[in-house]
């Protein structure tokens, strides 16, 4: 359901009134609503405090930058640095453009221009730069970044504009009414998913990161999965990030009917966190999804604080973190059982042929202090994992960039790959794929070139609005998922 979002034009009109109007038709173009003084009542052009409500009603400012910076008020601040502080003081997402350096360089130079252009430049606003000598040069540099904005807004669901119709069918689905809500049984059910504080925790934090990694492995990968493959099982892993690729597959089931799996009623899902479990059973009716369709894995009870199931592993004494360091990350008998266990009810759940496993880590050490390769913060995690990554079903880890360059601690965490299971060997020869994101471009290609030089290969290597995303994945993955 596409949103119109109401975006702010600021510029001058005497020296770039053209440009103007080209960034006015763009955001015309897209959809969108562009809010600019030539649409303000009379009179108010230079009003300050209308100025000011109109901007604070806005989703997105654009400010172009050319040669002068408009009428100077009695306080000194021009026009467009008025703006500017308007939409900083209310928050409102900016991006910038300014002529071109050359151009500039050619220009008198004005105190008041100077400022601006470099309060731009300086928090990093300016997104491209265009000609003073040709109109059409502004579009080709506030089209993509505008896409990239909206894009950006769409991820943090920015308010936007909906048709009220549209926005009554979507609240009528969600909507509790007074009574429900006094229901006792209800209340003791929500505080039961609240008393979840870790999941919920961890699912509001890094969420641009765990939402362009949901949206761009769907983009990606749905029709290898869906269409291609034999995949009739998948598994979503109780982690923030697998409970925002499985919200992405709803949102899919909901809003996107042209884009479903063509086989299917053939799929089953399963999943051993609350979240994701409560994601697919609340699905409304008009989707279609047969609830059978979603199941607890493995059978137990959800765990306090996490909201996660483990089944037979709850059974294996919990240690702590400097005790297993101790051991040199021997698991004990029992442990091994327990997992034993679990991954053989895996198995006959679902098979390396016909299986996909979405799962996530604390951290990631790359480094030469403690054992190499991903890592957590709780056993019975560290051995659930185990069951997953040493059952050679197709797996696809998401690691967002907080994960990466994580100090190892050996009295606080758990690693996966100790006592016969090796991160090297699980990237050459177990299928895995990997999609990661970073904000640091130097990073993001460390972390490419790692994963290439053991034998992965790479999908996609994209920029999404600050953020660096891609997927790689090895060749055994490929031959059972084709995603290529």
């Amino acid at each position: 359901m596409k949103k119109k979002y109401s975006i702010f034009i600021s510029s001058t009109k005497l020296d770039i009134g053209e440009h103007r109007n080209v960034v006015i038709n763009l955001v015309q173009k897209k959809g969108h609503i562009p809010i600019a003084m030539e649409f303000f009542p009379s009179g108010s052009e230079d009003n300050k405090e209308y100025i000011s409500e109109r901007i604070s009603e806005c989703d997105l400012f654009i400010s172009v930058v050319g040669r002068n910076v408009g009428h100077i008020f009695d306080d000194g601040c021009s026009f467009v640095e008025f703006e500017l502080d308007q939409a900083e003081k209310f928050s409102i997402p900016v991006i910038g453009f300014a002529c071109d350096e050359q151009e500039y360089r050619n220009l008198d130079h004005n105190p008041d221009l100077q400022r601006v252009r470099n309060r731009l430049l300086n928090s990093g606003n300016i997104r491209d730069f265009f000609s003073l000598e040709s109109p059409d040069s502004v579009a080709k540099t506030v089209g993509p970044a505008l896409d990239l904005a909206i894009d950006r807004m769409d991820l943090d669901e920015a308010a936007g504009w909906i048709r009220s119709k549209s926005y009554s069918e979507i609240s009528n689905n969600y909507r509790l009414n007074i009574t429900e809500t006094q229901s006792r049984l209800l209340v003791e059910t929500v505080d039961r998913i609240r008393s979840y504080s870790v999941i919920i925790d961890r699912s509001t934090n890094d969420i641009d990161e765990k939402k362009i990694i949901a949206k761009h492995f769907w983009k990606n990968c749905s029709t290898s999965i869906f269409q291609d493959s034999d995949v009739k099982n998948i598994f979503f892993e109780a982690s923030s990030s697998c409970a925002y690729i499985s919200k992405k597959l709803v949102e899919r089931f909901q809003f996107e009917a042209t884009m479903q799996p063509k086989n299917r009623a053939d799929i089953s899902y399963f999943t051993n966190s609350s979240l994701t479990f409560l994601q697919f059973l609340l699905l409304p009716p008009q989707t279609q999804f047969d609830a059978k369709s979603i199941k607890l894995f493995p059978c137990g009870s959800f765990s306090e604080r996490y909201g996660e199931v483990f089944g037979k592993i709850h059974e294996a004494a919990k240690i702590p973190a400097e005790k297993f360091a101790r051991s040199e990350y021997l698991l004990r008998p029992g442990a091994k059982e327990k997992c034993q266990e679990v991954r053989e009810e895996l198995l006959a759940t679902m098979s390396p042929d016909n299986g996909l496993i979405f799962s996530s880590i604390t951290g990631v050490n790359l480094n030469d202090g403690g054992p190499v390769g991903p890592l957590v913060w709780n056993y019975r995690n560290c051995l659930f994992k185990r069951v997953l990554y040493g059952s050679g079903i197709p797996t696809v880890l998401a690691i967002d960039g907080s994960k990466w360059d994580y100090e190892f601690k050996r009295r606080q965490h758990f690693p996966i790959f100790t006592d016969g299971l090796d991160w090297l060997d699980f990237l050459s020869d177990k299928p895995v794929a990997v999609i990661f994101t970073s904000k640091n471009a130097t990073k993001a290609s460390e972390i490419s070139d790692y994963f290439f030089e053991r034998g992965l290969e790479e999908i996609i290597d994209q920029i999404h609005g600050d953020t660096y995303v891609s997927i790689m994945f090895n060749a055994p993955f490929n031959e059972r998922l084709k995603v290529l």
